[in-house]
C-alpha cells in the first residue's frame, strides 16, 4: 500500500499537477484525525494514513509478482490501529517470513 499523503495539500497549479501525476492506485481506507492532532513541519497540515491498493499488489494479481511476497511498504491490515504503526506478518507476505 502507497505512504500517506498531506490532508491538506495546497491548491497551487503545481502540486496539483504533481499530485496527480503519481498512480496512487485505488483507496482502501484512510484515518479520521483528532482535531488535536500532531501536524508535520508546518502547522494547520496534517499526514493523513491513506490505505491503497495497486494494481500490481496481491489482491489485483494473485500470480503476479508478490504471489509469494510483498512490496517494502506493505502491512497486514488487522495489525493497524490509531497510533500504531502495522507489521508484516505472513498472511500479508502470502507464505513464511524470510529469516
Amino acid at each position: 500500500m502507497s505512504p500517506a499523503i498531506p490532508a491538506n495539500t495546497p491548491a497551487s497549479p503545481w502540486s496539483i499537477a504533481a499530485f496527480w501525476q503519481f498512480d496512487w492506485g485505488r483507496r482502501v481506507g484512510y484515518s479520521v484525525l483528532k482535531s488535536d492532532a500532531p501536524s508535520g513541519d508546518t502547522p494547520g497540515r496534517f499526514v493523513r494514513r491513506v490505505f491503497r491498493v495497486k494494481d500490481y499488489d496481491r489482491s489485483e494479481q494473485p500470480d503476479g509478482t508478490y504471489k509469494r511476497s510483498a512490496p517494502s511498504e506493505a502491512v497486514d491490515p488487522r495489525t493497524v490501529a490509531p497510533g500504531v504503526w502495522g507489521e508484516l506478518t505472513e498472511r500479508a507476505w502470502g507464505s513464511p517470513l524470510p529469516d
